[in-house]
């Protein structure tokens, strides 16, 4: 559900989201592939983009930090991620300066120490091709913070 009621004069609508990821993790190494595809219901004549999504991970983590818990865990990843923005709708008509595509690539780090987790990182284009509605990215940066609700696994439980 979007909290906005128009982006760019273009009736906001919910969407319906579908995606697929799978992957591979061991103590030392991960990778992992997405994609998913986004599409917007037309309200009032209008229908933003639909935008399809690829990620791509790879994750290593160092001998050194291989301990098991409680102690701290650091990964590094090195992640490729893409959009792909289809033409919008207003009045059933195509918006012909809408839309565009975009491939991100760099470093990101996972954090976790008992129930916290930390993860950050900062995403470089290496490819762009928008339309003149859809501005260039210079780069993406992500930081999340995180607290899982899981029983303890100290010693006696």
């Amino acid at each position: 559900m979007p909290l906005d009621s128009k982006r760019a004069g273009i009736h906001t609508s919910p969407a319906g989201l579908v995606s697929l990821t799978s992957g591979y993790a061991s103590r030392s190494h991960y990778f992992w592939a997405g994609a998913s595809y986004l599409r917007h219901i037309e309200r009032d004549s209008d229908r933003l983009g639909s935008v399809s999504t690829f990620s791509l991970v790879y994750g290593y983590r160092p001998p050194a930090w291989r301990k098991d818990y409680p102690k701290p865990d650091l990964r590094f990843f090195v992640e490729a991620t893409g959009d792909i923005t289809g033409t919008s709708l207003h009045n059933h008509q195509p918006m012909t300066d809408t839309g565009g595509r975009v491939a991100l690539v760099g470093p990101t780090m996972l954090l976790l120490y008992k129930a916290y987790g930390i993860e950050g990182g900062v995403l470089f284009p290496v490819y762009q091709r928008n339309r003149p509605m859809q501005q260039d990215e210079r780069f993406r940066f992500g930081l999340n913070f995180t607290y899982f609700f899981w029983p303890s696994r100290g010693k006696g439980h």
